[in-house]
């Protein structure tokens, strides 16, 4: 698997997809140090207990099944985006606090891109239109 150069700040994948499935997908997400943090949500057909199971077991953040409310995935999205913004926060803030009076430091911190919550819904309406066709 070819990691994109810039690493996303959220990836909706499904499970079945040819070659390499979702559960393998998150799996190899989870191992790299490059994109072990990065939130995963399932959007999936498959609604069984032990495809759940398996799901959080691979390290998803979330698991939504097919067909699926728009204003659930956008409310599922922006907690995540959500909650990595504060610990992000929190964690430049101790970075912060650690540094003060030892060392100049540049922190760099991230910045979740904040879409409207407009724009997703009629992002994901097309898309739940698409892919119940």
């Amino acid at each position: 698997m070819q990691l994109a150069e810039s690493i996303p700040d959220l990836i909706i994948s499904d499970i079945r997809m040819l070659g390499l499935d979702g559960y393998k997908l998150a799996r190899r997400l989870r191992g790299s140090p490059r994109t072990a943090l990065v939130p995963i949500v399932f959007l999936t057909a498959k609604d069984e207990t032990a495809d759940r199971i398996e799901g959080f077991r691979a390290g998803i953040d979330a698991y939504l099944t097919k067909p699926f409310e728009p204003d659930e995935l956008i409310a599922v999205v922006n907690g995540i985006l959500s909650r990595v913004e504060r610990t992000h926060s929190q964690i430049a803030q101790l970075v912060s606090s650690a540094a003060c009076g030892l060392l100049k430091i540049t922190l760099v911190t991230y910045s979740t891109k904040r879409v409207s919550a407009t724009a997703w819904r009629s992002r994901v309406m097309s898309l739940n239109k698409k892919l119940n066709r």
